[in-house]
């Protein structure tokens, strides 16, 4: 993988990424819809091994029975065939189990490390299928087509055939559970921007929060596995984070073993 300098003009492109996602994502009709009821399974890629990754919609912080001001109604989850319901802890034990079984981390923290700042998305127009389901009985009550132009994980030939010598995980590709990672963090943006700008109301949304904090607590862990940093280091962040532990700029060259690095202090 070509080496990636983290300078300024890279942040600020991956910000504008960001926004322009979270507007498509944000906009995606809703109507009719409503988490465990009726949910659109929208299928955003299908691969040549033949997996296919959706996302569905409305989820389970589209409401909030107890407090409903702070619903985050468009919160959706990404769904592969052959992988339900991946969570962060899930995500976490597998890095664990990647370095037992191949000590490949480098170029995992690579991958995300790119994901983080959306390195290898491409702005791309596609006809998406989806299909409305009647969560009691599992029938499709509506289908059909729509356009979507969005900015979409898209790597190199490069940097799939790495991606392909990592294999499998959970029983699906890695460039399936990449493309899930991708889209878990596209949630976050969207529940976290709708919160600061529709629940808080703060002027500016805080960038650091949604995909940079999801994606940059993967590289703790492998920090943490490589023991470039310490328990109890991973552990503070956690707990004054709220959950999250990014991992602090400085181990990033560390921990991608160079392939992306800081730019030289002038």
């Amino acid at each position: 993988m070509d080496k990636i300098v983290l300078t300024k003009e890279l942040k600020k492109e991956a910000e504008a990424r960001r926004h322009y996602n979270i507007d498509v994502f944000s906009s995606l009709d809703r109507i009719g819809l409503e988490f465990k009821k009726i949910e659109r399974s929208l299928l955003l890629d299908e691969l040549d091994t033949g997996e296919k990754i959706y996302i569905q919609f409305p989820s389970k912080e589209s409401k909030n029975n107890k407090d409903p001001n702070n619903a985050k109604p468009w919160d959706f989850r990404p769904v592969v065939d052959g992988l339900v319901g991946l969570s962060f802890k899930q995500i976490w034990d597998d890095l664990f189990e990647i370095f037992e079984m191949q000590n490949n981390l480098s170029v995992v923290a690579t991958i995300f490390a790119r994901m983080t700042y959306m390195c290898d998305h491409k702005l791309v127009t596609r006809e998406l299928f989806y299909k409305d389901i009647e969560i009691s009985t599992g029938k499709i009550v509506k289908s059909g087509n729509i356009e979507l132009t969005y900015w979409a994980y898209q790597p190199d030939e490069k940097i799939v055939d790495l991606i392909k010598q990592l294999g499998k995980i959970r029983n699906v590709s890695f460039m399936s559970y990449l493309l899930c990672n991708d889209y878990l963090a596209q949630n976050e943006d969207c529940k976290y921007f709708y919160r600061s700008k529709h629940i808080k109301n703060e002027i500016q949304w805080d960038t650091k929060i949604g995909r940079h904090n999801t994606l940059l607590t993967h590289l703790s862990v492998i920090a943490l596995i490589e023991k470039f940093i310490t328990f109890t280091e991973i552990m503070d962040s956690f707990q004054r984070l709220r959950g999250v532990a990014p991992l602090p700029p400085k181990f990033i060259e560390q921990v991608t073993a160079g392939n992306f690095v800081l730019p030289p202090k002038k």
